[in-house]
C-alpha cells in the first residue's frame, strides 16, 4: 500500500447536541484528513440540527426517522465512498494524530483488514483509565500486535467501535450491522469480520470515550436492558457455535461462554421471577457444554438462589470486569 487510503468516518447520533460538535471537530482536528465525514441523525429531536448547520459544506449530514444505532451506522455504511471505514459514536473524541498512526499501521502491516487502537475513559470524578489497561491485555497486544485469530480478542470486549478502522469490503462480507440489536450490535458485527482475516493492534490510545455511565449512556442501558443485553449476546454465540471457520481453541471458547451466557440469562430470569424460564435456560447450559463445571453452575444457582448466586459472580469479577461495551 503506498497511497494515502480514503477513510470515510460515519457518526451516528441521536440527541446529543450538547457533545456532537465536540466529536467532529475531533475528526476536522486530524493531523491526517478524513476522505468524508458522515453524521446521520437518527430522529433527534433537540437542537442538533442548529449544530450541524455551523458544518454546512465541511461534514456530511442525514436525517432519518428513529432506527437505533445499528441502522444509524448502516445508512452511514451505504453512503460511505471510502476503502475503509471508522466510526465515532458522537459522544466520544479522537485523539489529533489517530488516523495518521492507523494509516502508518496500514502501510506496515497490509495484510490487516481491520485496526484498532485502545482507549480512555473519563471516569465521573475525572480521573482516566484504558480498556486495555482494565482488560488487562496490554502485555499480550504489546508482544503479538498482529492478531492472526482476533475472535477471541473481540469476543473478550476489547474493541470499542469509536477506535475501529475496517476494511470495507469486510464489512460488506460480513453483512453489517444487525438492525435487531439496540446494545452487543459491535460485538456481533466484530466477530463476523474477525474469522475473515487478522486484525493489528495499537495500544496508542486515540479515542477519548467520554461519557460511558452518563444518563441514558452505555452503562445505564447494561444495567435497564441487561435480559435484552444477555439475549444479543446469546445470538452471537449462537451464530459462531454453529461456524465452521473456528479452529479448536476457537470452537471451545465460543462452547464455554455459549453456555456461561445461558446460565446468566437463567440468573437474570430467576432475578425476575421467571422459575420456569430461569430452569429452561440451566438446561440449555448445560446442552451446549455438558461438563462438570457447568453442572455444579447450575446447581449452585439451584441451591443458593439467584441473588446468592450474582453476589458470588460479583466477588469472582469485581476486579476483572470494570468496563463492557453494551
Amino acid at each position: 500500500m503506498t497511497s494515502t487510503p480514503r477513510i470515510s468516518v460515519v457518526i451516528p447520533t441521536y440527541n446529543r447536541a450538547f457533545c456532537l460538535g465536540l466529536a467532529i471537530d475531533s475528526v476536522l482536528q486530524q493531523s491526517l484528513p478524513a476522505h468524508e465525514i458522515i453524521v446521520v441523525d437518527d430522529g433527534s429531536t433537540d437542537r442538533t440540527d442548529q449544530v450541524m448547520r455551523a458544518y454546512a459544506g465541511r461534514v456530511r449530514w442525514v436525517f432519518q426517522p428513529n432506527a437505533g444505532v445499528s441502522a444509524a451506522r448502516n445508512t452511514g455504511l451505504g453512503l460511505a465512498q471510502g476503502d475503509w471505514i471508522a466510526f465515532l459514536d458522537s459522544d466520544d473524541e479522537w485523539h489529533p494524530d489517530r488516523l495518521k498512526i492507523q494509516c502508518a499501521d496500514m502501510q506496515a502491516h497490509p495484510q490487516a483488514i481491520a485496526h484498532m487502537l485502545d482507549c480512555t475513559v473519563e471516569e465521573k470524578n475525572g480521573a482516566q483509565r484504558s480498556i486495555f489497561e482494565v482488560r488487562g491485555l496490554v502485555d499480550e497486544f504489546r508482544r503479538q500486535p498482529l492478531r492472526p485469530r482476533p475472535l477471541c480478542d473481540v469476543l473478550e470486549s476489547a474493541f470499542f467501535p469509536s477506535a475501529w478502522l475496517i476494511a470495507r469490503q469486510a464489512i460488506d462480507a460480513a453483512g453489517g450491522f444487525d438492525v435487531s440489536m439496540r446494545v452487543c450490535e459491535d460485538t456481533d458485527l466484530l466477530s463476523r469480520i474477525a474469522l475473515q482475516g487478522p486484525f493489528f493492534v495499537n495500544c496508542f490510545a486515540g479515542t477519548k470515550l467520554q461519557r460511558l455511565g452518563d444518563g441514558g449512556g452505555l452503562s445505564e442501558l447494561y444495567v435497564h436492558a441487561r435480559l435484552e443485553y444477555l439475549e444479543n449476546i446469546l445470538k452471537t454465540y449462537r451464530h459462531l457455535a454453529g461456524c465452521h471457520r473456528l479452529n479448536g481453541p476457537e470452537r471451545l471458547y465460543v462452547r464455554r461462554e455459549y453456555a456461561a451466557t445461558h446460565v446468566a440469562i437463567a440468573l437474570q430470569h430467576r432475578l425476575n421471577g421467571d422459575s420456569t424460564a430461569s430452569i429452561r435456560s440451566l438446561i440449555a447450559s448445560v446442552q451446549v457444554h455438558p461438563t462438570l463445571f457447568s453442572a455444579l453452575k447450575a446447581l449452585t444457582l439451584a441451591c443458593v438462589g439467584a441473588r446468592g448466586f450474582e453476589a458470588m459472580r460479583t466477588l469472582r469479577h469485581v476486579n476483572g470486569n470494570s468496563y463492557r461495551r453494551a
